[in-house]
C-alpha cells in the first residue's frame, strides 16, 4: 500500500467525504506522539511492543474466545504492518483523510479497532 500511496499521491490529496487521501509521513507513534524521537529509539520500542502483543496473542490465543482472539490479531497485523513500513525509512506512510483527525494509515485502523474491541470485551 506504501508504493501506491506514493506513487499515486506525491505531494498532492484526494479529496473524499468523509473519507479523503493525503500522502502525509510519520516519523513517530500514533497521531506523531514521539515524533522528535530517534528513529532507531521510536523503531526498537515498537519492536518491543509488537514482540508483547504477539507473546500475549501466543499465550492467551487458545483460551482467549474467537473475538479476543481477533482483537489481538488485528492488533498485531496492524503493528507489524507498520513495523514493515518504518523499517526502510524510519517513517510510516499514512494517506487515509478525515479533516477532523489526524493522518493516518490502515494499519492504523486495524490496531485501534482490535484495541477498542479488547475494551468492550473487557
Amino acid at each position: 500500500m506504501k508504493a501506491w500511496v506514493e506513487r499515486a499521491l506525491p505531494g498532492g490529496t484526494i479529496e473524499g467525504s468523509p473519507l479523503g487521501l493525503w500522502l502525509a509521513f510519520n516519523p513517530g507513534v500514533a497521531s506523531s506522539f514521539a515524533a522528535e524521537a530517534p528513529a532507531g529509539t521510536v523503531l526498537a520500542v515498537t519492536v518491543l511492543i509488537t514482540t508483547a502483543v504477539a507473546g500475549a496473542l501466543w499465550r492467551t490465543a487458545p483460551a482467549a474466545g474467537l473475538l479476543r482472539g481477533v482483537a489481538l490479531a488485528a492488533i498485531l497485523g496492524g503493528a507489524v504492518a507498520n513495523l514493515i513500513d518504518r523499517a526502510p525509512d524510519g517513517r510510516v506512510t499514512d494517506y487515509l483523510h478525515t479533516g477532523w483527525w489526524s493522518t493516518f494509515d490502515l494499519a492504523g485502523v486495524f490496531i485501534v479497532w482490535g484495541g477498542l474491541l479488547i475494551v468492550a470485551l473487557s
